[in-house]
């Protein structure tokens, strides 16, 4: 697989778990806790994720703003908002409204995985 994902919840053990089931499973996984950080490591960064998985309820930040604003940097990237409540994708840019999905909280292992794989199929990233 190979491919970059970048992985941001401010719950420490649930960040933990999420990134290494997603390494177990062949992802390359960069996690953060906050949208700043991830803001940050993205302006410096020299090759794009190709996905990602973001909590929409971030101190300081929903994942709907750290998408957009990642989204500028990285036009070809796919993203995952979870949430225990429904997410409005009107708020972001129509420009990537099609890159990005939602998953609801709470989520098997098995649903995040698939939401990921269907994320960079639908991306024509090779699985």
């Amino acid at each position: 697989m190979g491919q970059r994902i970048i992985l941001v919840d401010d719950e420490p053990p649930l960040r933990m778990l999420l990134g290494r089931m997603l390494t177990r499973s062949g992802y390359e996984v960069n996690s953060f806790d906050s949208a700043e950080e991830t803001l940050a490591a993205g302006r410096g960064a020299d090759i794009a994720p190709d996905l990602l998985i973001t909590d929409q309820q971030l101190p300081g930040k929903t994942g709907s703003e750290l998408a957009a604003e990642l989204g500028s940097v990285w036009p070809a990237m796919k993203v995952i908002i979870c949430s225990g409540l429904p997410v409005e994708l009107s708020d972001l840019p129509a420009s990537m409204r099609k890159r990005v999905g939602s998953l609801p909280k709470p989520f098997s292992p098995e649903q995040l995985l698939d939401a990921v794989a269907t994320a960079l199929r639908e991306a024509g990233t090779p699985e």
